[in-house]
């Protein structure tokens, strides 16, 4: 895991370096998703993209673990 610090600007600004954007793959006009724990102080960032990629590939990863014809319980 890599770090860096950013200085906030006026209204709680801050600025993603152009290295950052292009390594996480994030474009102008991007929608950016914020997730943090209460009680602790890291923030996570991705793109709208991005996490519902996640998302997809944890509803495939439970799927291949449920067999074939079997009732699956929401």
């Amino acid at each position: 895991m890599s770090m860096i610090t950013l200085q906030v600007a006026e209204e709680g600004r801050i600025v993603i370096p152009a290295e950052i954007r292009q390594k996480m793959g994030i474009r102008v006009g991007d929608h950016i998703a914020l997730s943090w724990s209460d009680g602790s102080p890291e923030l996570h960032i991705a793109t709208r993209q991005q996490r519902l990629q996640h998302a997809f590939e944890l509803v495939k990863q439970h799927t291949k673990t449920v067999a074939r014809g079997s009732p699956i319980a929401l």
